[in-house]
This record gives C-alpha cells, structure tokens and sequence, in this order.
C-alpha cells in the first residue's frame, strides 16, 4: 500500500501484485498452510497461536537482515517503532524487507480474515516494529491493557531464535490475560493467565478485539524482561487514521 505516515494504509491497491502467480506463491516468508490449519480458540474470545508460522531456515534469513537500528535505544525502546522510521535508516533489506512485504499483502490478510471469521478487506493496515527491550525493560503489571477500540484484529509473529533459559528468560512472552489488574490480584499470575505465547521461534499470535456489549475484553501484557525481543506487529485498522 502506499505510505501514508502515522496513518494506516489500505492495501487494496496491492491487490495485483501477484495476480498472475498461484494462491500463495507470493508469500515466502511465512506458512499460510500453517495459519489455515490452526485451529481458532474462541473461549473467551477469538485467537489463534500459530507455532513456527515462520519455519527456522527462513528465520535465520529474516534475522541475518534484521536492522541494526532496533537493538538501539534510538527506536527499538520506542512502544511503537513506525516502519517508516526503520526505512529511514537504509537497514530495511533482504529477508526482513520480504517480511514486511509479506504481512502487508493480500494473500495474509485474506488467509487471516478467512481464520477469524471477518472481512478484513477493507480494513487498514499498521506494521510496527521491535527489537529489544534493553537497556529499558518491558513489561511488568503497567504493560496490561486492551488495545485501542479501532484495531479490529492484531497480530504478532516473534522473531527471536530462542529464548533465554532460567530466570533471565522468565518474562517476555506474551500473555493474554482473564482479567485487568485490580486490588488483591496477581494479574500476571498464573491463575489469570489464558494462554502465554512463546514469544520466539517464528510463532505467531492474532486475536479479535471485539468490542460489542457482551464480548470478552482481550487484556494482554508480560512479565518483566530485559534484553533482545524482536518481533513484527500488524493491525488492521477500522479506520484510516489511530494513535
């Protein structure tokens, strides 16, 4: 799609990129066959983990090319580091600058809007990025939350080799939640924990965030970490323009 800045893009454009070439031809970086037969959670609310959406040989590209720029503090301790920035360093190539490509095209979105039960066809499109949470950790308690009322679904595939063992490696991943924190609970505990998502190896997460009356909230945080946590974000947008 085209860049339109802090606002997200509308990737109907892209439509005919691969046009001419067999459904899912176009999409190297990642396994839509994988995504097409995971099955879709939906008590209490709809999500999906996605174990090596991005198989080990392909990932060791993707990090080979992976910017220098976000291990620095300069973007990478940002929340969200706009693809834009990235670019802006000359470090967006190769295996990394395909999966972005990827994300971003019509095949993924058609495949993911097919897993989730929604048209996403319309919708716009937001790719930030990640890289470290270090020398600022992430996480802790102040990291829950649901996200903005405008993101329909929300998706993150983690690009980390492997994870640190012991209680270096303790935090980190993702973890989609029972309730927000309040007075008397754990919220990051186990007890309030639906699912924690291995936040390295190529896996992938999506949820809805539904916002009707009686839905579930989709509150999501992690324990705290530091150190390297690479990974790719991508929301599709109600509308065009978000914080």
């Amino acid at each position: 799609g085209k860049d339109l800045g802090v606002a997200a893009s509308n990737n109907g454009d892209d439509a005919a990129v691969c046009s001419s070439v067999r459904a899912g031809d176009c999409v190297t970086s990642f396994d839509l066959v994988k995504l097409a037969a995971t099955p879709l959670i939906t008590v209490p609310f709809r999500y999906l983990v996605v174990h090596q959406m991005i198989p080990p040989a392909r990932l060791e590209e993707i990090l080979r090319d992976f910017p220098a720029a976000l291990l620095s503090t300069a973007l990478a301790n940002k929340k969200n580091v706009e693809e834009r920035d990235v670019r802006a360093t000359g470090q967006v190539k190769g295996a990394y600058a395909k999966l972005i490509a990827d994300v971003k095209s019509p095949e993924f979105r058609a495949a993911l809007g097919r897993k989730v039960g929604m048209d996403l066809s319309k919708s716009f499109t937001r790719v930030t990025l990640r890289g470290a949470c270090q020398p600022k950790p992430c996480g802790g308690e102040g990291s829950i939350h649901v996200d903005h009322k405008e993101k329909a679904v929300s998706v993150l595939m983690y690009l980390n080799q492997d994870w640190p063992t012991g209680e270096e490696g303790a935090g980190g991943h993702l973890l989609l939640l029972k309730k927000p924190p309040r007075k008397g609970l754990d919220a990051l505990g186990v007890d309030n924990v639906i699912a924690e998502v291995p936040s390295y190896g190529g896996n992938m997460v999506a949820f809805v965030n539904d916002r009707s009356p009686k839905a579930n909230l989709v509150w999501h945080g992690l324990r705290h970490f530091v150190g390297l946590r690479r990974a790719i974000q991508i929301n599709y947008y109600k509308t065009k323009t978000f914080n």
